[in-house]
């Protein structure tokens, strides 16, 4: 910069002061004027909506009477306004009652509908529209154009004062910056003679001479307080070369007993880890299986006759209940994310059904809101893909439902891509938009923290648990991808996911025959057996399936459930996990190594309120055919018994 070639210190003291407050006067003056500028155009928005309120007096007995040519009269009385270019009345349902326009109204027409009450500028163009009422209702709106004016007057007067201002302004600063070079330049350049024969002579006895007490005598303090603390630390050098094998061999003995303190450290995160998984599993178990009860029982209920206050009442308590369900889905899957625990799964899946049917779960929503909701899959995209749906379904539900809440007006559009394939992989690239609140740039980044929102005020119009867009994000890094958003304030906001998959192989490709409860036969009445230790549990299947025609037996525990498998025949068993006496695992196995002397198999789906990692593949080794986890969902139960139903059943059919 040619300030910084500037040699020496008192031009460029003076050149500072002088560019500083230059700088300082101008924002000033310019300041002024634009303030003017505001009042003058105040002024002019106050006076046109006093003669907009005075015409909106005068036109509502013609809006009352539909006279507009007593409505005219009253906008002809804007002639003796010479700023008043347009003007014109809307009635109640926002049509033209009656237009005015001057000579010099200029190319800018009339709205076709009424504007929102206010004033507005555009360029040298001031309008206006407010309300016309009878008695309190809305029966039309006046709109009101007029010119601007008076700008060239008031910088004719504005202009000398601002130039004397500045030039006033310009002799002080240089005055100023003269004294202050005198009182600066001369002390600093001692100071730097000092520091000169210092690095020459190597010598730091030398002081500097102090000769003020402003801010240049405090930099000559710290100067000689830097030289005594160079001399000290000179003489610790001394007495550290002279001590340092013992400071090695200190240094030696503290780290290995920070090694070992490391060591026991490690051991007892490694229980804690153990424990925090073993605390997760059963508070998994005992938070769903009351919450089983709950929301299977509000489910019956609603099914039976009730009055309208009382439905409402149930179906609030259920929308409850889903909402403190998922809220503890959230906060398990990211305590499993972030202890390591969670796996993915590698199983083909159609990519377009998984898309169909989480969009068309979550269209109540958008319909609720009046908003359009849209998707598109890229059709190259392969038919089949292998990886985990349930994951998948999770990132995109999380962002959908996150658009939908923060739009109100609009829509949301879903696409998704081919990134880009080879022969064993494909990279998608899924993008959510909508046109809602939009998120402000600095807090983008905070969005993906956990338990973190936008706006995490205690008034916050949005709730959440802030678990979800984080959750999505550890679960896209798990899935070899990434998630970003683009967004802007008042416009909405772009999320984009990449997600790895494997193609699947030619035989995974090939469609798989449709399961038994597509057939058209009618739904078998069977004998089923359902092993739950819990009583409120087991009145919510017990009633679930005698709806459907079932006919249920009860066993308290694993025993139970043994015994009675063994003295009466059953189709379909529902095996709680964990249960008292004997746990539902154990009995499946014994049921299984029975059944292999008589070649029978019952089919055993396992109920189960727990969700950690493994438990599906613990039920499966158990020797059970399939499993579900609680709270039960009656659509989720029937597709379940349709699955595994025999062809010939205990029961005749019904």
């Amino acid at each position: 910069m040619r300030l910084a070639r500037v040699r020496s210190i008192r031009d460029k003291l003076t050149l500072i002061i002088m560019l500083a407050s230059g700088a300082g006067i101008l924002l000033g003056v310019a300041g002024f004027g634009l303030y003017q500028v505001r009042l003058l155009r105040a002024a002019a928005a106050q006076s046109l909506q006093t003669v907009a309120e005075v015409i909106a007096a005068g036109c509502v007995a013609p809006l009352a009477f539909s006279d507009p040519k007593a409505a005219a009269e009253v906008l002809n009385t804007l002639e003796a306004v010479e700023s008043v270019v347009a003007a014109a009345v809307y009635d109640a349902r926002g049509r033209w009652f009656v237009v005015y326009e001057s000579e010099s109204a200029g190319h800018r027409r009339i709205p076709d509908r009424p504007l929102p009450d206010g004033a507005r500028f555009h360029a040298d163009r001031l309008e206006v529209s407010t309300t016309v009422r009878n008695g309190g209702e809305q029966i039309g709106t006046v709109f009101l154009a007029a010119r601007v004016t008076g700008y060239g007057e008031m910088l004719a007067l504005y202009l000398p004062f601002a130039g004397a201002f500045i030039l006033c302004g310009a002799v002080v600063a240089w005055l100023a910056s003269s004294i202050l070079r005198r009182t600066v330049s001369d002390p600093l350049l001692e100071l730097a003679g000092t520091a000169r024969q210092i690095s020459v002579e190597h010598n730091y006895a030398v002081r500097a001479a102090r000769r003020s007490n402003d801010e240049i005598g405090l930099l000559i303090d710290a100067f000689n307080e830097m030289l005594d603390q160079i001399e000290r630390q000179d003489r610790e050098l001394r007495r550290h070369r002279e001590h340092l094998e013992e400071q090695v061999a200190a240094r030696t003995a503290e780290l290995v007993r920070l090694n070992e303190e490391l060591r026991r450290a490690k051991d007892a995160a490694e229980e804690a880890s153990r424990l925090k998984s073993q605390f997760l599993a059963n508070i998994s178990h005992d938070l769903r299986t009351p919450m089983n009860g709950v929301i299977g029982m509000t489910a019956l209920a609603l099914k039976t006759e009730l009055s309208e206050q009382q439905r409402d009442y149930l179906t609030t308590v259920l929308t409850s209940a889903e909402s403190l369900l998922c809220l503890l889905n959230d906060i398990l899957d990211f305590s499993k994310i972030e202890a390591g625990k969670l796996t993915l799964e590698a199983i083909p899946f159609d990519l377009r059904e998984v898309v169909e049917q989480t969009i068309k779960s979550l269209k109540v929503f958008a319909d609720q809101k009046g908003l359009a909701l849209r998707w598109r899959v890229d059709p190259a995209i392969p038919e089949r893909l292998v990886g985990d749906p349930v994951r998948f379904r999770q990132i995109l539900t999380n962002l959908v439902s996150n658009a939908i809440k923060f739009t109100d007006c609009g829509g949301v559009d879903v696409e998704v891509e081919l990134e880009s394939a080879a022969d064993e992989e494909a990279v998608l690239r899924v993008a959510v938009r909508d046109t809602g609140i939009g998120i402000p740039p600095e807090k983008i980044k905070a969005i993906f923290e956990p338990f973190t929102q936008a706006d995490g005020s205690t008034t916050r119009r949005f709730g959440g648990t802030g678990l979800g867009l984080t959750i999505s994000s550890r679960l896209a890094e798990l899935m070899g991808g990434r998630i970003w958003v683009e967004s802007e304030v008042g416009k909405g906001s772009t999320f984009f996911v990449t997600l790895r998959f494997a193609a699947a192989p030619a035989e995974a490709a090939e469609p798989s025959p449709a399961p038994a409860c597509d057939s058209p036969r009618a739904a078998p009445r069977l004998r089923i057996l359902v092993a739950e230790d819990n009583p409120i549990n087991q009145q919510v299947a017990a009633r679930i399936l005698e709806l459907d025609g079932h006919q249920v037996i009860l066993a308290g525990d694993g025993r139970q459930a043994l015994e009675l498998a063994a003295a009466e025949p059953f189709d379909l068993i529902l095996m709680d996990v964990q249960m008292p006496v004997m746990s539902g695992l154990e009995a499946a196995r014994l049921i299984r190594e029975r059944e292999r002397a008589t070649g029978a198999h019952i089919p055993i789906i396992a109920l189960t309120a727990s969700a950690m990692k493994g438990d599906r593949e613990r039920c499966l080794e158990a020797g059970m055919d399939d499993y579900l986890s609680k709270p039960l969902r009656p659509s989720a139960l029937r597709e379940m018994i349709a699955r595994y139903a025999p062809s010939t059943n205990v029961l005749p059919a019904g």
